[in-house]
């Protein structure tokens, strides 16, 4: 069987078709979903973690505070004081004595309730409590957001886009905790400042600095103000059930704080 010229410049351009395709496809499951929410969600079988990964990534995300009705952000003047990552702190309701509970999150006490509370990245929601929420951000990384009143219509397993409404601020507080799946059954809950664009660190920042903080982690190392000079790391144990992890024989609590000496913190 012979070809003319012209069967074979056909060949050869339908081959070059389909190359440039196949690069294309994998640029786009490379990518997962950017800065601005785009992207595919992309489902990858691992015994280890529960519902659909999302981007399918290990990579750390960036984070973008969304604020206000319109987004059009945060104003220092709508923000009465700030809660450091490092600190003690606790009323004495929880696990943990009054005033020797270890904050592990980054936290803002406002003037005023029911300020919109959006998802900062894309992820899939792997916990929802009565008023917590975990995003979990690929492989490795959950967002939880607390004290979130009159949530949106969300469901586990879900994936949202960074600026999905998840509900509204309740209490005066508005907090998040940045959790990191450091394995093998370890999981850290580390200073989520770090992970917001530029952008959202000025504004930030700005809010801290207005409260009469130097920054978003306590630099004291007393003892008596900080649990940090305890683990020799700005990392706390983090709940690994809220992270959407299938996974029997996780650190518990106790065992972090027996590692550190720190049991003497529970009641």
């Amino acid at each position: 069987m012979s070809f003319s010229n012209r069967d074979l410049q056909l060949q050869i351009f339908t081959a070059l078709i389909m190359l440039v395709l196949l690069f294309a496809s994998a640029f786009i499951l490379s990518i997962g979903c950017g800065a601005a929410g785009s992207g595919e969600v992309t489902t990858t079988t691992n015994s280890d973690l529960l519902y659909t990964v999302y981007p399918d990534t290990e990579e750390a995300p960036v984070l973008t505070l969304y604020w206000g009705v319109n987004k059009e952000g945060l104003n220092t003047a709508e923000v009465a004081g700030v809660g450091q990552f490092g600190v003690w702190e606790g009323s004495g309701t929880s696990d943990f004595k009054a005033g020797c509970e270890p904050a592990s999150e980054m936290e803002m006490y406002l003037y005023s309730n029911g300020w919109p509370i959006y998802s900062y990245t894309c992820g899939t929601i792997v916990y929802l409590g009565s008023d917590e929420i975990g995003i979990r951000y690929g492989r490795n990384y959950v967002i939880k957001h607390e004290y979130v009143g009159n949530m949106s219509a969300l469901s586990l397993g879900q994936t949202v886009e960074a600026g999905t409404l998840l509900g509204y601020t309740k209490d005066n507080f508005w907090e998040i905790e940045l959790d990191k799946w450091t394995g093998p059954l370890v999981a850290r809950a580390i200073p989520a400042y770090g992970y917001f664009d530029a952008p959202s660190q000025v504004t930030l920042m700005a809010i801290c600095q207005a409260s009469g903080k130097s920054g978003w982690v306590i630099s004291s190392a007393s003892t008596l103000e900080s649990w940090i000079p305890y683990a020799g790391t700005a990392e706390m144990w983090a709940d690994t059930q809220k992270m959407g992890i299938a996974l029997a024989g996780t650190q518990s609590l106790e065992g972090f704080l027996a590692e550190y000496n720190l049991l003497w913190t529970l009641k």
